[in-house]
């Protein structure tokens, strides 16, 4: 099969389920949102949405930065890219 005729492989396919979720759910929320309301509206753990983040965010796919009135507080957003 040439290279022409293969499909585009999925650059994210190997997304762990929760890394897809919060995907979904940031896309569904309108791009943005704190972490908090991020991984109750997943329904997930405070550790596996923290860990989904965190290799989102390696992959450059989301960007987590400190709310300003709050440094404690963490917003997670889609990345522009």
């Amino acid at each position: 099969m040439s290279d022409a005729a293969r499909p585009e492989r999925d650059p994210n396919a190997d997304l762990r389920p929760s890394d897809r979720l919060v995907l979904r759910v940031l896309r569904e929320a309108g791009g943005e949102l704190r972490l908090k309301p991020l991984r109750e509206e997943a329904g997930l753990p405070a550790a596996t949405a923290h860990d989904s983040v965190t290799r989102l965010s390696d992959r450059e796919l989301v960007e987590s930065r400190p709310v300003p009135e709050n440094p404690q507080l963490r917003v997670v957003s889609l990345s522009e890219s």
